[in-house]
């Protein structure tokens, strides 16, 4: 009931009509995790480790939704010491570990916990 409300306020609003699948990323569904958007531009580096001297992964673009599995202390970044893990069953491309520096980050919810 609550999709086929979502789909008609879509409609009456004059948006698309997406299917369940699409109309969220991977993100945005991952139970128990912190959500936070990237405010980089154009796009943020995904680390292997919480410094900028560490392996690039990948990126996100800017506006993307990450599930932010817990927090760590890393390089300096413009000042901010801490640094988002990122659990790779939950962020949409990218299938490993990997860390992005909170400066760039938006939360959308309470602050991760302390790996």
């Amino acid at each position: 009931m609550a999709t086929v409300a979502a789909t008609v306020g879509a409609v009456l609003a004059g948006g698309a009509v997406l299917s369940a699948a699409h109309a969220e990323t991977p993100a945005v569904k991952a139970p128990g995790y912190v959500k936070g958007r990237v405010t980089a531009s154009p796009h943020l580096a995904i680390r292997s480790k919480p410094t900028t001297k560490s392996f690039r992964e990948g990126y996100y673009n800017k506006g993307t939704v990450l599930a932010l599995k817990c927090s760590v202390k890393g390089q300096g970044v413009f000042g901010n010491t801490t640094w988002y893990r990122l659990d790779p069953t939950h962020n949409g491309n990218f299938d490993g570990v990997g860390y992005v520096s909170a400066y760039y980050i938006k939360l959308l919810g309470v602050k991760p916990h302390h790996c």
